[in-house]
């Protein structure tokens, strides 16, 4: 985690939390994060790994951060329907985002060790 922590150039790597009540990947939280884990989750696997890049996007991107904001925000103006859409379209935007980040990084990383030998 540390390593594809720095990959990501994350300033903080977050703590690992392995749980059998849960199925897929999340991350959570602001200043302590933590990236959760399945138990059957196999951190060995390559495409693992760029599952675990997508959530820790999430981090470089303060996600967490602006689906609360988003949440106050609806919370206060639940009553226009474009905060909804907003909402909608930063889920789309933001779930993009992760996954550009994390194969971008992915096939740099394979490009430098391609170009080493």
């Amino acid at each position: 985690i540390t390593n594809l922590s720095r990959d990501l150039r994350l300033s903080k790597s977050p703590i690992l939390s392995l749980s059998d009540h849960i199925s897929i990947p999340f991350v959570t939280g602001f200043l302590n994060t933590k990236l959760f884990l399945p138990l059957s989750f196999n951190l060995s696997d390559d495409t693992n790994h760029l599952i675990i890049k997508h959530e820790l996007a999430h981090l470089k991107h303060h996600d967490n951060l602006f689906k609360l904001t988003l949440m106050l925000l609806s919370v206060l103006f639940w009553y226009n329907p474009c905060i909804y859409l907003l909402i909608q379209f930063y889920q789309n935007t933001s779930e993009l985002a992760a996954d550009d980040l994390a194969l971008m990084v992915h096939s740099n990383k394979k490009e430098t060790m391609a170009r080493s030998f």
